[in-house]
């Protein structure tokens, strides 16, 4: 049975987690969840594991990253490393989407060095998507995240690392084609919802196993999460294809409503931008002054 493990922190899932852990479910994957809420309402046949096992509830907001503090994804980066140190298996986020079934996850574990991942573009890795097979390098992936200590840059010690891990031990490491998990670039989130896109949406990811869904554009859009995608799309058809009103009884998010959060978002995103940069600047002539 393929393994295929996630980690979830808070009260709920969303109707979006919730699907992506029911299209593993219904590919045949073997769906454990790993969280410290073992009273957590799951879709069937998902698996509760107790995350104290391995960690220490106060460790999850114990992380700044990228000058966030309580970086609940940076915990996630470190937990991965530790449940892969216990035995193989594979790590998927729980933004991810399943599209085959569990053969074609098996025929990918034979093309492991040890560990396996994804390109998300030319020259960078994902780890969103991830299987070990020696867990040896799981527990030293974990080691080098520990080194960077509590405070890093966005990324470094997930995809960052990943990456470099690569650079300096290739022989130990499958990187896989950008096709196989990240058909949809995270620029291209957009497409997801609109109708006009599906055609285009299902043939890019036709050679895929699966498909990341880069919550942290739906999280800076104010997507609504327990809404179904805009009807027509391609994102509504996989949540068809899960039968997701099931699990919810969700409404439907209508397509205007998710370009003006689009817009609202991206608008926002800019003008915090905007002001780190002037900030940046502010002090670079403060220290020019100094001197």
């Amino acid at each position: 049975m393929i393994k295929a493990n996630f980690f979830w922190h808070g009260p709920t899932l969303s109707l979006y987690e919730s699907a992506c852990l029911s299209s593993f479910v219904r590919h045949g994957l073997s769906v454990r969840l790993h969280t410290f809420n073992l009273q957590l309402a799951v879709p069937e046949g998902v698996e509760l594991v107790d995350a104290s096992a391995l960690a220490h509830q106060d460790e999850v907001l114990a992380y700044t990253q990228g000058g966030h503090a309580a970086s609940i994804a940076a915990f996630t980066d470190i937990f991965r490393y530790r449940v892969l140190g216990q035995e193989p298996g594979w790590w998927f986020d729980t933004d991810v989407f399943c599209l085959k079934d569990a053969l074609h996850y098996a025929a990918l574990e034979r093309q492991s060095k040890g560990l396996l991942i994804g390109f998300e573009e030319t020259g960078k890795v994902n780890g969103a998507v991830m299987y070990i097979s020696d867990t040896k390098l799981a527990c030293r992936l974990e080691q080098l995240a520990n080194a960077k200590g509590r405070q890093f840059e966005w990324g470094a010690i997930g995809p960052g690392l990943v990456t470099e891990y690569r650079a300096a031990h290739p022989e130990q490491v499958t990187a896989l084609a950008q096709h196989y998990f990240y058909p949809i670039h995270y620029l291209d989130v957009a497409r997801f919802f609109r109708p006009e896109d599906k055609a285009g949406c299902r043939n890019d990811t036709q050679n895929a196993v699966c498909v990341h869904l880069w919550n942290e554009f739906l999280r800076r859009w104010h997507v609504p999460k327990n809404m179904l995608p805009c009807e027509g799309s391609y994102l509504a058809e996989l949540f068809d294809q899960i039968e997701a009103r099931t699990l919810l009884l969700p409404q439907t998010l209508p397509h205007d409503t998710f370009e003006s959060l689009r817009y609202g978002g991206e608008i926002g995103r800019l003008g915090h931008a905007a002001i780190r940069i002037i900030r940046r600047v502010k002090r670079l002539k403060e220290s020019m002054v100094g001197r």
